[in-house]
């Protein structure tokens, strides 16, 4: 019984840790950038335009065509068998000397398509990182406004069992009692829905990240609000 609670200990032990790894906004950005498909298929797409882009696909440079083909066959004559083999080969080289600035005109285009793909994957690249900031530190501001809710909720129900008591002493009466237990109801209510709030917020990040398994991290990062003074006369100047 011993080596059953222990191994379920560890387990369980187990569990907890790999449920509990820390998570920065760095990783959470690499994540996202190594797991994104479409930033890893427009990658792709630029590479491809990067090769394409000279001079030999535009058409400057002549081409060579090499064929090779085989001809087999078997001939059976009174049980004796008689095979041939046959191959044939040929090369041709092309080589267009003019044909109305076409090469330079593909080339330009080669250029364009080539640019057109960087920039493409910069924007997705740039868009996936905003994406993960925002939702990284939605995350870390539904935490926050959750430990609010659980403090306000807790602050409810001291008051309410207060007012328990206080009926059982003779000092309160049965209104400040049920009035007490709405206002901790509605508490406990608004902590739940910012439960969900906060466990939306962390499937969003997750799936931004692109997590193939569900892992509650721990957010190492310090949600920070900044804060500015702000004066009259600074305005009247702007």
């Amino acid at each position: 019984m011993n080596k059953i609670a222990t191994l379920l200990l560890i387990m369980v032990t187990g569990l907890f840790a790999q449920a509990q790894q820390p998570l920065t906004l760095t990783d959470a950005i690499t994540k996202a950038l190594e797991n994104n498909y479409d930033i890893v298929i427009a990658k792709e797409n630029q590479r491809v335009a990067e090769i394409e882009n000279n001079w030999g696909t535009a058409g400057r440079y002549p081409y060579i065509n090499l064929s090779l083909g085989d001809n087999n066959s078997l001939r059976v004559v009174d049980g004796d068998n008689t095979t041939s083999i046959g191959l044939t080969g040929g090369a041709s080289v092309n080589w267009t000397i003019f044909d109305g600035f076409s090469v330079s005109i593909t080339k330009t285009r080669l250029e364009e398509l080539e640019n057109l793909s960087k920039n493409n994957t910069a924007v997705m690249v740039e868009g996936t990182i905003q994406s993960v900031i925002l939702a990284y530190y939605d995350v870390l501001l539904q935490k926050e406004i959750l430990a609010t809710y659980n403090e306000v909720m807790a602050l409810s129900q001291d008051r309410f069992q207060k007012t328990e008591q206080q009926k059982e002493y003779g000092s309160a009466v049965t209104y400040d009692v049920l009035q007490a237990q709405n206002a901790y109801l509605a508490d406990r209510a608004s902590y739940l829905l910012q439960e969900v709030a906060y466990k939306n917020s962390k499937r969003n990040l997750a799936y931004l990240m692109a997590e193939k398994e569900a892992v509650d991290y721990e957010y190492s990062d310090k949600f920070e609000a900044i804060t500015e003074d702000y004066t009259l006369a600074g305005y009247e100047d702007k």
